[in-house]
């Protein structure tokens, strides 16, 4: 019998691959389009900590993360093509204009806020596969690889 998991969606960091996954499993996610204190996500996370259910989410290299980010709001066209790193660097994320695009370049830290520390395992995108096996033995299920991943670096 599989453990009741939530898998907190995080931008940028394998979150779709891993939805994917987790949808062949049946295991809930969060949205990753509207931040963790939308009434939907805030709903689903109070009630997966108060059942004490596994928890966990995706992280990647702050900067190959940066990177994609950057890349993110060029090809959402939520910044034009001129738009360069160095500006994108200094991005009040607080003041982005639309949500999803709030949600795919804030710092993961302020993404998570209080929920940072509550989980009970973190993916790291640069070690997926074994990540992934791990997750697979910690939900006691069996291990299917997750078909596309990215885990390229800049």
């Amino acid at each position: 019998m599989s453990k009741k998991a939530l898998y907190i969606r995080t931008s940028k960091t394998g979150s779709s691959t891993v939805a994917h996954w987790c949808k062949e499993f049946q295991i809930p996610t969060t949205k990753n389009t509207v931040g963790l204190e939308e009434k939907d996500n805030l709903e689903k996370l109070n009630y997966h900590f108060k059942e004490d259910h596994f928890l966990f989410y995706s992280i990647r290299n702050p900067y190959d993360r940066a990177i994609s980010c950057w890349h993110q709001c060029i090809a959402s066209n939520w910044k034009d093509e001129s738009f360069t790193f160095e500006e994108f660097l200094d991005l009040d994320f607080q003041d982005s204009v639309h949500e999803h695009m709030r949600t795919h370049i804030i710092p993961l830290t302020e993404y998570l806020g209080p929920w940072i520390d509550k989980v009970n395992y973190v993916i790291r995108l640069e070690n997926f596969l074994s990540c992934m096996k791990r997750l697979s033995d910690e939900l006691e299920i069996p291990y299917k690889d997750p078909g596309k991943h990215y885990v390229g670096g800049y």
